[in-house]
């Protein structure tokens, strides 16, 4: 961190980490595209979004945006923000099944196969995010995703969300 030229102004270095990453996946044919804060507001804009969403569902997956902001920074908060993402996937179901604290994220899952009849590819995606999900909340130890697999996950919780709870 530097100081700018009042002492009441901070400017913060970016985290190379961060900033040397692709946060989209590229291919031969595509250079790849970096990761500042706002290559990441600009993809967010693009993430599935839907009215019908509950408040607080919605504020998870845009606070799990703001980590993904704010790991230009500091590189740690891309975690977080994956973990606050896939928080959110698990309070949409709740929120749309009404289910306590006692029901687990895959009976949420079954639930949700069973009453909405989903695209396989839709229980997929569920129950990796729910594997992830684990994985954060139960940590064996600290492991660190690459930035590209961070933001797509992230995508992908605003998907399952609108999924969830689509416009109607």
């Amino acid at each position: 961190m530097t100081f700018g030229r009042h002492p009441t102004t901070w400017t913060f270095t970016l985290d190379e980490r961060s900033t040397h990453s692709s946060i989209i996946a590229t291919g031969d044919q595509s250079p790849p595209i970096f990761m500042t804060p706002e290559t990441i507001t600009t993809l967010a804009r693009t993430f599935q979004r839907t009215a019908s969403t509950p408040t607080d569902v919605a504020a998870l997956l845009q606070l799990s945006v703001d980590l993904l902001e704010t790991s230009v920074v500091h590189y740690e908060f891309a975690a977080t923000a994956l973990e606050k993402s896939l928080q959110a996937v698990e309070a949409a179901l709740r929120h749309r099944f009404t289910a306590g604290k006692n029901t687990t994220f895959s009976k949420l899952i079954r639930r949700f196969q069973q009453e909405t009849h989903p695209a396989p590819k839709v229980v997929e995606i569920l129950t990796f995010a729910r594997e992830l999900r684990n994985m954060a909340a139960h940590p064996m130890t600290a492991p660190a995703l690459p930035i590209v697999v961070t933001v797509s996950s992230v995508g992908r919780s605003h998907d399952l969300v609108a999924e969830i709870f689509p416009d109607i």
